[in-house]
């Protein structure tokens, strides 16, 4: 195919929000758990709300 025609479009667009440094898990936790800061603590609940 011939693509030299077509305008270049962005693939995908990202928006990241500032975030505020905030209280930390202590290393050994956060290894546990998978993040280094409580509010980004999200476990997985199975698919239940």
């Amino acid at each position: 195919m011939n693509y030299s025609n077509q305008r270049e479009q962005a693939l995908a667009m990202c928006y990241v929000p500032w975030q505020r440094w905030s209280k930390l898990y202590k290393p050994c936790e956060a290894l546990r758990r998978g993040t280094l800061f409580p509010c980004l603590d999200k476990p997985y609940k199975g698919g239940k709300s």
